[in-house]
C-alpha cells in the first residue's frame, strides 16, 4: 500500500497489524479497544484494516518517518488556577476539522477527550476533579525496534482516564507502562504541585521529569536534557512555550484557547 505521503507502507503496516490483533494492551480487564475499532468499521468507516490502521498512526508515523512535533505546557493564572494546553506544531491543517470532542464515561469517572474519527485512543483528556493528560511523541534513535507488548500512546493515555481515581494513581501507572515506541505523558493534577512530565520506554523503566516551579514544558526531548536537533527544534519550541507562558494574561479560559 502505497502512502499519500510519499512512502511505502505495507511492511510497517503488516508489523503493526499483527502487532494490533495480538497484543494485550487492545483488550486490558473489561476495556475491549478492539471491539470499539471494530464498531467504527462496521458503522462508520466500513473497512476494519484503516480504522486499525488510524489507531495506530501515531507509532506508524514514527516507526516510519520519525517524530511528529508538539509542545505542551502547564502554567498558573491568577484566577483560573492551572492552565494545560498542547499545541500540535507540525503542518497538518487537516486535523483541525477532523478532531472531536468526546463525552467519556468510565468506571473511574467521566472525562473528555480530544480524539479524531475512527480512533478510539485519546490525544487529550480532562477528568474533571481528578487530572488532566496531554501526549507528546519522543526521538528515538531506535524507533524501528517497536516493543509489541507495549502501551500505543494514545490508548495509555485513554486507559488512565477510565482507571485512574486521581493523579497520585495515574502517575503509579504511567511510571510502569511500557511503551510500543516512546512516547512522553504531561500529567496535570488539581493541586499546584502536580505537574509532571513522564517518558514512557519501550522497557517501563520510565523516567520522572518535574520543574521545581512553573511552567512545565515538553515538547520532543526529555524536558531535563539539551536537544540539538536543529531539524526538530524541540529546545526552541519548549523554551518559546515557557516564555508564552509566563508572559500570557487571561481573564477566562476562553482567552488560553485563542492563543
Amino acid at each position: 500500500m502505497d502512502s499519500k505521503l510519499g512512502f511505502t507502507t505495507t511492511p510497517v503496516y503488516t508489523l503493526l497489524s499483527l502487532a494490533g490483533r495480538a497484543s494485550a494492551w487492545l483488550s486490558k480487564g473489561e476495556l475491549d479497544y478492539l471491539d470499539d475499532m471494530k464498531c467504527w468499521a462496521e458503522w462508520a468507516v466500513g473497512d476494519f484494516d484503516q480504522v486499525l490502521l488510524s489507531n495506530f498512526s501515531y507509532e506508524l508515523h514514527q516507526t516510519v518517518s520519525g517524530l511528529g512535533f508538539c509542545t505542551s505546557v502547564a502554567f498558573l493564572q491568577p484566577g483560573l488556577g492551572v492552565v494545560h494546553c498542547r499545541n500540535v506544531d507540525w503542518p497538518l491543517s487537516q486535523i483541525r476539522g477532523a478532531t472531536i470532542i468526546l463525552d467519556c464515561k468510565s468506571v473511574a469517572g467521566p472525562f473528555k477527550a480530544v480524539s479524531a474519527p475512527g480512533m478510539v485512543g485519546v490525544l487529550s483528556g480532562v477528568a474533571k476533579g481528578r487530572f488532566s493528560i496531554t501526549v507528546n511523541s519522543k526521538e528515538d534513535r531506535n524507533h524501528y525496534i517497536p516493543n509489541p507488548a507495549g502501551w500505543g500512546a494514545t490508548l495509555l493515555v485513554r486507559w488512565i482516564l477510565e482507571s485512574c481515581a486521581d493523579w497520585d494513581e495515574a502517575l503509579c501507572e504511567l511510571k510502569k507502562a511500557p511503551a510500543f515506541v516512546p512516547f512522553y505523558v504531561m500529567l496535570v493534577g488539581c493541586k499546584p504541585s502536580q505537574a509532571v512530565v513522564v517518558e514512557v520506554n519501550k522497557s517501563g523503566n520510565n523516567r520522572i521529569y518535574k520543574q521545581a516551579d512553573y511552567p512545565e514544558a515538553v515538547g520532543n526531548h526529555y524536558p531535563g536534557e539539551i536537544c540539538d536537533d536543529e531539524e526538530m527544534d524541540s529546545q526552541e519550541r519548549q523554551e518559546l512555550v515557557e516564555r508564552l507562558a509566563l508572559s500570557y494574561k487571561a481573564k477566562s479560559l476562553l482567552g488560553v484557547f485563542r492563543w
